[in-house]
């Protein structure tokens, strides 16, 4: 692998990471980043890696998988991480062989990396595509969450509205909180803020916390 020196410091300091998959994940990842970086380090790594990290730095991938570079880069950051959550976004409908065997290789890696080390796997996932929940079998299952519109989401949204901005009212375990997002203009990117405040809870953060960080995210394009 190119990067050489970056991924030496990435696998001697072991940082925290979050590592987001899908069609939605630029969203998802600026969303991520939102939170996470109102409450500590925290550090998106695209194409280019930094040359370095700090032990308590988070880091927010996003990552094609089905590309070579971006499926070995994500398997390597997935290993080296002392905290590892994974954001699965929307994935089409799955047409494609290719992609979808891509999806279960990568998280059957990912499950017996975890296994060898002893290390957790926290998943946080669509839960309006079902396919995405079956995947998951091996992930126990207090590891799992479920963000959308579907009654079955862990993180689940309703009564959207959308005037100067948009507002929506976050259902999490019988919990519910009104979130804002003062710069959406279309109902996509509550996709990417219940995933956020899911990757939050994970994190630590409680839902007061998440929902104040999240109100100026900006929807990636």
């Amino acid at each position: 692998m190119d990067q050489i020196l970056p991924k030496i410091f990435y696998w001697l300091k072991k940082p925290k990471t979050v590592i987001i998959l899908g069609d939605k994940r630029a969203s998802a990842a600026e969303a991520v980043f939102f939170v996470l970086s109102k409450h500590g380090k925290a550090k998106k790594i695209g194409s280019t890696w930094p040359f370095f990290v700090a032990r308590d730095e988070t880091i927010i991938a996003e990552k094609d998988i089905t590309v070579d570079r971006d499926f070995k880069e994500a398997i390597f950051l997935a290993g080296n991480s002392s905290l590892l959550a994974i954001v699965l976004t929307s994935f089409g409908s799955f047409d494609g062989k290719d992609r979808l065997d891509g999806l279960k290789s990568f998280l059957a890696k990912i499950d017996s990396q975890a296994k060898i080390a002893h290390k957790e796997i926290y998943m946080v996932y669509n839960a309006d595509q079902p396919d995405l929940k079956k995947m998951l079998g091996p992930i126990a299952a207090g590891n799992k969450t479920g963000f959308g519109f579907s009654p079955e989401a862990d993180f689940r949204a309703s009564d959207v509205h959308i005037a100067k901005a948009l507002n929506f009212k976050a259902n999490v375990k019988g919990n519910i909180i009104p979130v804002w997002l003062n710069r959406a203009t279309t109902e996509e990117p509550v996709f990417s803020a219940l995933a956020a405040l899911a990757v939050g809870r994970i994190f630590g953060l409680n839902l007061i916390q998440t929902t104040q960080a999240i109100k100026d995210f900006c929807p990636a394009l």
